[in-house]
């Protein structure tokens, strides 16, 4: 890899039913152990913090990663991650609750990203909708349905720290919209609007428009991996992790 990225997990959770999601066990191992080994093992991080519950993930986690306070929601956790880890290179972000990922498919995102470093300061991974529900038939995803492609988000980002908060406050306000479709529709643009919902909208102008309301400058990246977009949205999904998990342990142990 041409380039050196610091790395964070946002391991913030909730705490419904009491259970604090990060530290649950999938193939007798906690789930964001998956996570921080898939980062580990890449040859770009030059370090890696995990931000969450400091009494849920202490004792959890290697001794050379970094445990930084959590937040309230998503992009508190961020905000406050950034102040406590003061990251100088560019930074991934992986979610917890995405146990599938795996090093081959981090370091291809990056690889992706690589030649584009001198043009954007945002990368967000994304996966087609084929290209999903080939790995996970009939699960239930979220997609952005785009003149070009249908595509669902993953849970790898890169960014260059400095524009991440400012980005976050902006993207804070815009969440604070989403309940309010007329609104949310006056910012974004109504034509803008109806052309997505007529899937008629270029992709390119989607993420130009996007970079435009958070302030930075901003590219989807599509990664071949299905992996990169499975996370832990509905308890049918915690049983096909357990089942991949415990399938992948085995096959690393005949290894040995």
């Amino acid at each position: 890899m041409g380039f050196p990225v610091e790395a964070l997990v946002m391991a913030g959770g909730d705490r419904s039913g009491g259970e604090y999601r990060p530290t649950k066990p999938l193939a007798g191992r906690p789930m964001v152990a998956y996570v921080v080994q898939a980062l580990q093992g890449c040859r770009a991080v030059k370090r890696l913090a995990v931000a969450g519950s400091k009494e849920e993930l202490d004792g959890i986690l290697p001794p050379e990663v970094l445990l930084v306070s959590s937040g309230e929601n998503l992009i508190a956790t961020l905000e406050n991650a950034l102040a406590e880890y003061s990251p100088r290179e560019w930074l991934l972000v992986a979610t917890a609750d995405a146990p599938l990922i795996t090093t081959q498919a981090v370091e291809d995102f990056l690889g992706r990203c690589e030649p584009l470093l001198s043009r954007y300061n945002f990368f967000y991974s994304v996966v087609r909708e084929e290209t999903y529900q080939t790995f996970c038939p009939g699960s239930r995803r979220t997609y952005a349905r785009l003149r070009e492609a249908s595509l669902t988000g993953g849970n790898l980002f890169l960014v260059r720290p400095e524009i991440a908060i400012p980005a976050c406050r902006r993207g804070q306000e815009i969440m604070r919209l989403r309940k309010s479709p007329l609104r949310m529709a006056r910012l974004i643009g109504p034509w803008f609007l109806l052309r997505f919902l007529l899937r008629r909208l270029p992709l390119a102008e989607a993420e130009e428009r996007f970079s435009a309301l958070l302030g930075l400058k901003g590219i989807t990246v599509s990664v071949p991996y299905p992996e990169v977009a499975f996370d832990l949205d509905h308890p049918e999904d915690f049983a096909l992790a357990e089942k991949l998990l415990a399938e992948r342990n085995r096959a690393t142990s005949s290894q040995r």
